[in-house]
Parts: structure tokens; sequence; C-alpha cells
């Protein structure tokens, strides 16, 4: 087997996206004949083993084929020098398939500070070095193009937690209940968003599941309608919750679905997603009202949405990231 190494901002047993997105693609590039080793700029004790030091790494990946995951802020949050270093990691590097994962901070407040500009300029480097780029939505490789590199992969995310196989439960299968899944802020954004709005009452929503950390902060009822909070689970629980509901409900701009680890395992499980967006109606191929309910909208046929969005899905299903890396990484390309 041809030896590969992915590079991580960390390397942790749960709670970070892009190294289980990562290992996934581990996964399927193992079975297309190329075997991963690990570099990480901050992992826990299980994996410490990965730790890649900063001063160090550019030497010990000299010549090397590298898969960088870039998380401009997750890379300068454990340690400044990571910012100038993966530059010299694509240098020193055989070939290097840097995928985009985020491009800046996407929270309102992150936008006042200085580091979410450095970002930026990181991504902008890093695409103007590497033999290939790889990003998950298009208003990313927009923002690529306009700083020179037009060659941008676009593949919104895969789900990681699964791709259950077909025929999905249908809608009548399902229960009237909607799933509030992912990161502690964002799901108190839905929170906040319910608390506001009809959408419970609109749809016919009976109850609420609650799946991430910190359940203890998630409120127990929303306009009368039942919270329950089942805290962090397993991937094949989440899925087997997903599959046996309608909704799923996020917090998300509309431009950036594509690039939500939360969005993705909606679309692999068939739920009918209620978006909750600060902007935008359709992007990356998703389209209000044929793939997602916007917030505030009564859907004339809700039982389609899911199965038309787990269609969208399979355009860039885990097994296309790993052709479309595996593509890449092939001497000479």
């Amino acid at each position: 087997m041809a030896n590969l190494i992915q590079l991580v901002p960390q390397a942790v047993s749960s709670g970070c996206g892009v190294f289980d997105y990562a290992r996934r693609l581990a996964e399927g590039l193992a079975e297309a004949g190329w075997d991963t080793q690990w570099r990480a700029a901050r992992t826990d004790a299980e994996h410490a083993e990965l730790r890649a030091r900063p001063d160090r790494v550019a030497r010990d990946l000299q010549g090397e084929a590298v898969v960088m995951h870039l998380v401009p802020s997750a890379w300068r949050h454990v340690d400044p020098r990571w910012s100038y270093v993966l530059n010299d990691v694509v240098h020193a590097s055989e070939r290097t398939v840097l995928i985009v994962h985020e491009m800046f901070a996407t929270r309102s407040r992150a936008w006042l500070n200085p580091g979410n500009w450095r970002d930026r300029e990181t991504v902008y480097a890093l695409a103007s070095l590497a033999d290939h780029v790889i990003t998950t939505n298009a208003s990313f490789a927009q923002r690529l193009a306009r700083h020179g590199r037009r060659d941008v992969v676009i593949l919104p995310v895969p789900s990681n937690i699964g791709e259950p196989p077909l025929p999905l439960p249908d809608w009548a299968e399902r229960q009237p209940v909607g799933v509030v899944f992912g990161g502690s802020w964002r799901r108190q954004r839905v929170y906040e968003a319910l608390d506001r709005s009809g959408d419970l009452a609109t749809l016919r929503i009976e109850g609420l599941l609650d799946i991430g950390p910190g359940p203890e902060a998630m409120p127990k009822f929303v306009r009368g309608i039942p919270v329950q909070r089942f805290g962090l689970l397993e991937a094949d629980e989440v899925r087997a919750r997903l599959l046996a509901s309608r909704w799923g409900l996020i917090a998300e701009d509309v431009p950036f679905l594509a690039k939500s680890g939360v969005f993705a395992a909606y679309a692999a499980c068939g739920v009918t997603p209620i978006v909750y967006s600060q902007r935008g109606r359709d992007a990356d191929g998703l389209r209000a009202g044929a793939h997602f309910v916007p917030a505030g909208a009564l859907p004339r046929v809700p039982e389609m949405i899911g199965a038309r969005l787990r269609r969208w899905y399979e355009g860039h299903s885990i097994a296309r990231h790993v052709e479309a890396v595996a593509e890449r990484l092939r001497p000479g390309r």
C-alpha cells in the first residue's frame, strides 16, 4: 500500500466532526490502496502518539503525500505558529490535497475578532500552494476563485453518523417529532427561534429530541412541547432516532448548509429539515421548499422533501469523497 499522511487540527475520541470525517476518509482510502498515518496539532490522551510539533512537522513530512484538513481557527488556537508552519508543510510534501472545511468563523461576534481576518489569509495562501483543493460549498469556492484558485472541487460534507441504505422509512412510518442535533450553541439558536415562531403548531410537531453535548442547558419544554434530552449518543443511536423522525431542525445560513455535518446527517437519513437562516434561500443545489423548509413556511408536500434531499446527498456521499481524494493523490496529478 502507498503511504499517506492526514494532517488534522485535532485528534480526539468524540466531538470533532473533522476528525470523524478524516477517519471515514481513511477507511475508504485503505480500500483504494492508501495506508493513512496521522499528525495532529492537538490530541486527547487516547491519541497522544499522533501529536505533531510545529517546529518539526515540515521536516518530518518531507516528500510525503499529504491530505491537509483546514479549519484555520482550530490550528491557530492550538498554537499561532501553525498558521505559518502549514505553508512549510505544503512546500515540503511531495503533493498536497487541501480540504477547506472552514474559511472563517461564522458566528456573528467572530467578525469582530482580528484572528478571523488572519484565518482567511491563511486559507488563501495555502490554496495558492496546494496541488489540489477541495471545499464543501460554492460560497468558499467563489472566494478562493477571486483570489486566483479557480479549479476548486466542491463536495458538500458527508454524514459522520453513517449512510443508511435505501429504501428509507417513509413519512407514514415516522413519528411527528423533530430532532435538534449538534453543538450546544447551534441547538440553543434553534430553541430560541422556535420560541419566537409558531412552527411547532403549524407543522404539527408533537415532540422534540435533543441530541448533543450539554443537555442540561437545553429547555425541557418549548411552547408547551416536551423536549427529550439525550445528551451525546453513539452514531448508530443518532441514526436510529433520525430514521424514526419526520423533522430535523437546524440554525444555519443557507449558503453554509453544505458544510454542516448536522444537515448532512439529516439528508442521509431522509428527514425533512426546518432551517432557521439569516440569509439565502438557494445554494449548492439546495432549494427552499424542495430540499428543506424555511422557517415560518408551510410545505405543500413535506413527505417528498426528505426523499428529494437524500437524492441530492448521493452526489457527495463518503464514497464520492474517497474517489475524489484518491484520484488527486495519484502520482502525476
